[in-house]
């Protein structure tokens, strides 16, 4: 059932407690109690950045055991090089197989935008690698870093056949985002 009000001392499976007595409160309306900060979404995805070369960068979306999600997207923080010039040859891969879609640049951040929903199934993890093979064809003659990390993940839940979409996975307290940075140094 989807009961939406007050029960036991829950309102929409929230108990609240006040700080000042440690007593819980009844009748209490759940938005204006709770802010980003204490969010929990039903299903999460757990985000972890792994070993980066000159042109790759690895990361794994993982799915709690109750719940599996559906990506959407997966934003990076990049600081280094302006890669505009190469997003166009960027290439997405889980395993070994490209993922369709399409990279874009903003103001520091990278966003694949899954072409077709990706699934992490409940309990499991996904590993993916962004290809940059414009990076691959270097000079060598001036060093330059490049940092990234997974700032967020929009992804798909479902409850009850009730689609629950979470676009800022970083205001949930239960997704690891952002993530740390990895840095790469190379010369070009």
């Amino acid at each position: 059932a989807n009961y939406t009000g007050t029960v036991n001392g829950t309102e929409n499976g929230i108990r609240v407690v006040s700080d000042s007595t440690g007593l819980e409160l009844d009748s209490i309306d759940v938005s204006n109690a709770v802010s980003d900060t204490h969010l929990l979404s039903r299903g999460s995805v757990v985000a972890t950045i792994g070993d980066a070369t000159l042109s790759t960068q690895k990361f794994t979306v993982s799915s709690d055991a109750s719940r599996r999600v559906d990506l959407d997207s997966v934003s990076f923080d990049y600081i280094g090089e302006d890669p505009t010039t190469i997003t166009s040859n960027m290439i997405m891969k889980e395993g070994n197989t490209t993922v369709e879609g399409n990279f874009t640049f903003t103001s520091g951040v990278l966003t694949f935008s899954f072409d077709n929903t990706k699934w992490v199934n409940a309990g499991s993890q996904q590993d993916f690698t962004v290809e940059m093979p414009g990076l691959s064809n270097l000079n060598n003659t001036d060093t330059w870093t490049r940092e990234m990390r997974v700032s967020n993940v929009v992804f798909s839940n479902d409850l009850n056949n009730v689609t629950d979409q979470v676009t800022n996975a970083g205001n949930y307290e239960n997704t690891n985002l952002p993530t740390d940075y990895r840095s790469v140094e190379y010369t070009r």
